[in-house]
């Protein structure tokens, strides 16, 4: 069996963006648990998460939602360096909208990785 290599990003800060379509409590109960999924993996890449950004009860379809909004201001301003979003359905539901995100994380060196499927924005390219 060959050793696992980790990738420690030092000196790197993060935030964590979830959305949910609802505001009931079994929406909080899943924000809830897609956080903590988050914040495992950001702590096995050695990303320190400075926030955590929820949309609740907010449709993915527009990039006006207020959590959404405070995540491209932190990502425009340089304050963050890896953005956690459980799956990339709870960034935009909508595909253009999907790949403008993805352009302003790009063009801001910032990476955004996905727990839930184990990927990050820099393999995605690959996968299809």
């Amino acid at each position: 069996m060959s050793p696992k290599i980790f990738m420690i990003l030092e000196n790197r800060f993060g935030i964590i963006y979830n959305r949910t379509a609802t505001y009931d409590l079994s929406s909080i109960r899943q924000l809830k648990s897609q956080n903590k999924v988050c914040l495992k993996k950001a702590k096995i890449d050695g990303v320190k998460i400075i926030k955590i950004i929820a949309d609740i009860g907010k449709s993915g379809s527009t990039m006006k939602n207020p959590g959404l909004r405070e995540v491209i201001k932190l990502i425009e301003n340089k304050k963050i360096q890896s953005l956690y979003v459980f799956s990339s359905d709870r960034l935009s539901r909508n595909t253009m909208n999907y790949h403008r995100i993805r352009e302003i994380a790009n063009n801001h060196k910032v990476r955004i990785v996905y727990p839930k499927s184990d990927r990050t924005i820099d393999n995605l390219v690959n996968v299809f």
